[in-house]
């Protein structure tokens, strides 16, 4: 993982980005700077300062 990255729960996930974190859910990517994933399932924050919030439940 890349500097400041962090990833807190879940399966499968990646956060390697700089200051980049997942806190849960599966398979989520958080690689752009400062991006940040906050659940739900094959989401991704690709973009410097990006996020995606989501839940395990709701539909994709």
């Amino acid at each position: 993982s890349e500097y400041g990255s962090s990833v807190s729960g879940g399966s499968q996930n990646t956060a390697s980005g700089v200051h980049s974190s997942v806190s849960g859910g599966n398979t989520n990517t958080a690689s752009g700077v400062m991006s940040s994933v906050s659940g739900g399932n094959s989401r991704s924050a690709t973009g410097n300062f990006d996020w995606a919030a989501g839940s395990l439940s709701e539909d994709q």
